[in-house]
């Protein structure tokens, strides 16, 4: 009994140490709401408590999955699959969370012989934007590009319901599912820097992404596209050559461009976390990623 007690002590020290260290230290409540007249809605307010702004409004289903319960899952999944909690913090004054896992790094990719330093991230939002997710960050350190591997798209499986409890669970009993997920993206890197990038391939992608067909003469293009259109994949073409330069014709400079145009060159998200994670530059990550992946495998 007395060690039960010591571990859960423990635990709740890590829990708190966690939240301070990360600035999550705070509740997100569900308020009852009410009209002018005083008479009881259907609906709840959703919000930060210690600031009193609201993220949402929601109804009575919707569940919250506090800050200290994503350092408790954090912990686990660390304690289940190995590795540190090394980083944490907020999006957007608190309405997504997130907790990522050292992961180990990997080595000598490509021309450059590349490291990528990994992580697994897990996030939440409070805003209903999506449900707690699960998934893969890597860092390529020669360039600080980014990406996010969503796993199984869970974000949109595990919704803030009251069902959420049981679908976590069952998410930890299948960690060596997620292993497997990891071990196979990462041997993706290695195909990729092993495969010759074609210009086709290169167009395609362009294409794919942004929409304009760069075999176009430029007066064709003027008249087709618009000048946004035209920057985009200006930018991008730039991003993937630089790359490319560093890494080798591969498809693994391909992808190194697509990640480096998505940290450096969009517009409208202030935070790089927010973007490469939930915002405009996971999408078009994801988008090359399967496109580029589907090279490797045909």
């Amino acid at each position: 009994m007395e060690n039960q007690i010591n571990d859960a002590q423990n635990k709740g020290q890590m829990v708190m140490d966690l939240l301070e260290n990360h600035d999550l230290f705070w509740e997100v409540k569900k308020e009852k709401l009410y009209t002018s007249e005083g008479i009881e809605s259907n609906y709840y307010s959703v919000r930060r408590a210690d600031e009193d702004t609201e993220f949402m409004t929601c109804k009575k289903g919707y569940e919250v999955f506090q800050n200290w319960d994503l350092a408790e899952l954090t912990h686990e999944i660390a304690t289940k699959l190995g590795g540190d909690i090394k980083k944490g913090g907020h999006i957007q004054n608190g309405r997504k969370v997130f907790m990522q896992i050292d992961s180990g790094s990997l080595k000598n990719i490509g021309l450059n012989n590349d490291q990528v330093d990994k992580y697994i991230t897990v996030i939440n939002s409070h805003d209903g934007s999506s449900g707690i997710g699960l998934g893969m960050t890597n860092i390529t350190v020669s360039c600080s590009n980014t990406f996010y591997k969503a796993y199984k798209d869970l974000n949109h499986k595990i919704r803030h319901t009251v069902t959420m409890r049981e679908k976590i669970d069952a998410v930890l009993y299948g960690l060596e599912d997620f292993k497997n997920s990891e071990t196979s993206l990462y041997e993706t890197y290695k195909r990729m820097a092993e495969i010759q990038a074609k210009p086709n391939d290169v167009k395609r992608l362009i294409k794919n992404l942004v929409g304009v067909d760069v075999d176009m003469t430029a007066s064709e293009a003027q008249d087709t596209y618009s000048t946004r259109a035209l920057n985009k994949a200006k930018n991008l073409s730039i991003r993937i050559a630089e790359e490319s330069a560093q890494k080798g014709q591969t498809l693994w400079g391909l992808f190194s461009g697509v990640t480096s145009y998505t940290n450096r060159d969009l517009s409208g998200n202030r935070d790089l976390m927010e973007n490469k994670i939930v915002g405009a530059g996971q999408k078009i990550d994801s988008k090359a990623y399967n496109q580029i992946a589907q090279l490797v495998y045909s």
